[in-house]
């Protein structure tokens, strides 16, 4: 039967959120139940600790890559699809190894004023080289047309059209960077959830003000499996990682996901 240990350690301020997601994959039809813990750090210390963990709670920590993103967010001069609730994004991942990869999402994120929608539904889709390319080269609207067999261009396309948005109106508009380094937590040699810490740096494009955000956050996703015991665990296993944070560090929570808050701050203000 799965304790947590009752001492937990006093280590930095930090700032942190639970997100109820519901994720949907380009690649199958099967919606798999997520609970991510984010929180936004105030002090870049925090990362240094939690690279030198042994431990956190009863999880072995083990260092697994580091990665860098490069993301472009698509939308109306009058941000027609964020204020639907959805996001549309383009992004070069390099995983460490020099090779780059490429993707499209299409999300519905939740209801940051509804505490009872917690549902967000993300598309993904890896995208050929070549049409990469052509979207980097500002050849966004050639791509888009001539991709219908992507699932994420289907999706998106089906959206603008039910909602009247003409495709000649998106553009990219937000520009972000992200450092992110990756950790397994395990026990007894079970994964059960991973930990990412990001370093973010966000800008609107074509912005004569060039006005930036920049923030750091750290993200737990549980990564149980549908494992029966784990499963029926999950709940403890999740408060008892909250109680971590929350039992010790003044913490504010803070549900938007990191495009909301980028906008918010970039834009909204």
């Amino acid at each position: 039967m799965y304790k947590a240990p009752k001492k937990i350690y006093l280590i930095l301020n930090i700032i942190i959120a639970v997100v109820f997601s519901s994720l949907v994959y380009s690649d199958a039809e099967a919606v798999i139940s997520e609970e991510q813990i984010k929180l936004d750090v105030q002090n870049e210390l925090v990362f240094d600790y939690v690279r030198n963990f042994k431990y956190i709670l009863t999880y072995k920590i083990k260092h697994i890559g580091e990665y860098s993103y490069q993301d472009y967010y698509y939308d109306t001069p009058d941000l027609a699809i964020f204020n639907l609730g959805y996001l549309y994004r383009f992004r070069v991942r390099d995983k460490g190894s020099g090779s780059l990869e490429y993707g499209l999402q299409f999300k519905k994120e939740y209801d940051v004023n509804n505490k009872q929608d917690f549902q967000r539904t993300e598309i993904d889709d890896v995208i050929p080289e070549e049409m990469a390319l052509k979207i980097l080269s500002g050849n966004w609207s050639e791509a888009f047309s001539s991709n219908y067999d992507l699932r994420t261009i289907k999706e998106f396309r089906k959206f603008l059209e039910e909602n009247k948005i003409d495709t000649k109106s998106l553009s990219p508009l937000i520009y972000g960077q992200q450092k992110r380094s990756r950790f397994s937590l395990k026990e007894d040699g079970k994964l059960y959830f991973e930990i990412s810490l990001d370093k973010c740096s966000f800008n609107l494009i074509n912005d004569a003000r060039k006005k930036e955000i920049n923030f750091l956050q750290l993200e737990f996703e549980n990564k149980f499996k549908g494992d029966r015991s784990a499963m029926d665990q999950r709940e403890e296993r999740i408060q008892d990682l909250i109680m971590f944070f929350t039992q010790n560090f003044p913490t504010k929570v803070e549900r938007d996901s990191k495009y909301r808050t980028v906008v918010r701050e970039l834009i909204k203000k």
